[in-house]
This record gives structure tokens, sequence and C-alpha cells, in this order.
């Protein structure tokens, strides 16, 4: 939303658009350099295995560590913006301060244990939830 914001609407709309293209393109590469690998009978099941496969060795720890940079990244924007939408419906006249500081603290113990799940399948309870929160909010 900030991002969206500064750009304005055709910036944002714009922006959206090619970093979808982006994605889509890149997640394509991924899956058909997966397949010509399985092809060559090379055996691939997570990203890791596949960059070591392609850049050689090392590329699998670079990959995971970038893999878990970007999902901690993805934590915090959701602390972010749950502790946010919390505090503006307990304290709409003073987001921003203690009622922000006590969002943020009651969404960490709720939020924690999904970083021990290892099988995204069983997150997916939590996706529709999280979803359905988002257009309530």
């Amino acid at each position: 939303p900030f991002a969206f914001r500064k750009a304005g609407l055709v910036g944002g709309v714009i922006g959206y658009l090619c970093l979808c293209s982006i994605v889509m393109f890149t997640t394509r590469l991924l899956i058909r350099t997966k397949e010509e690998l399985r092809a060559q009978g090379v055996k691939t099941s997570n990203l890791a295995d596949l960059s070591k496969a392609v850049l050689g060795k090392g590329a699998d720890v670079f990959a995971t560590v970038l893999v878990c940079v970007a999902q901690v990244g993805d934590c915090v924007l959701y602390v972010i913006y749950i502790s946010r939408a919390m505090a503006a419906i307990i304290a709409p006249k003073s987001v921003g301060g203690f009622y922000y500081c006590i969002c943020v603290l009651c969404c960490l113990p709720v939020l924690l244990p999904f970083i021990l799940i290892r099988k995204m399948k069983r997150l997916l309870v939590a996706v529709y939830l999280s979803l359905g929160f988002m257009v309530v909010s």
C-alpha cells in the first residue's frame, strides 16, 4: 500500500503488472530448468538442489540463505500489517504509539509457531484465514 500510494494509481498498476510479469517469467524458468534436469536424470526436490545442480557446489547454501532472508522479510511485513490493523481497531487516534507496540507483542506468540511448520500444505487454513482478515480489514 505504501509504494502503491507513492507511485500513484497508474504507476502502481504498471509497477504491479511489471512485478507480476517478472515473477511469472522466473517461475516458468525454474520449472523448465527442473524439467530439463529431470530429463537428464538429475533429481531435484527443492530450490537448493536445483541451484546446486545448475550452479555447482555452494550454490545450494546461497539459495537457502536467500530463501530464509525472504521468508523473514515476509514474516516481518505480516507482523507490521497485522499490528497496524489491530492498533487501528483498538485505538484509531493513536496508531504508531503504545497500542501499536502492544499489538506487535501480541502477534509474535501467535505467529512464531508457524516458523516450525515444515510442510506448506499445513498452512492452508492459516492462509485462508489471513486472506479473509485482509479482505475484512
